[in-house]
């Protein structure tokens, strides 16, 4: 498991790599870079299934928000799965799964256990 100041990044037994971020915090664009690079040079990712655990209290800014969405960022998606703890983040989810046109699947849920399994029917 890699630690940075917003998140934990791990390689699950089955592949998936899981990253969760920590309660209360804004993820901002050098965020996503720094785990973009983490997923390209300590796990040397060419392309995985990624299981986004956020926060109870997490947000994101409207910046983080296009370059989560960025193409070129998103190559090394195989497919996504989005788990979300509030209302609020169930919203702000759909919303930009609706604005954002993805390339790999992404789907959005409120527990780990199914969105686990959605992502590893999406392995075949």
């Amino acid at each position: 498991m890699i630690e940075t100041e917003k998140c934990l990044i791990e390689r699950l037994e089955n592949g998936i790599i899981r990253v969760e971020t920590k309660e209360g915090v804004v993820i901002n664009q050098d965020d996503l870079d720094e785990n973009f690079r983490i997923y390209k040079d300590e796990f040397k990712i060419h392309q995985a299934l990624f299981l986004i655990v956020f926060g109870l209290e997490g947000l994101t800014n409207a910046a983080s928000m296009n370059s989560f969405a960025n193409p070129e960022r998103n190559k090394i998606k195989k497919a996504e799965a989005l788990v979300v703890k509030s209302i609020e983040h169930t919203v702000e989810a759909n919303f930009f799964l609706k604005k954002f046109n993805f390339e790999h699947p992404i789907k959005v849920f409120n527990n780990e256990e199914d969105a686990t399994y959605w992502l590893m029917l999406q392995n075949n």
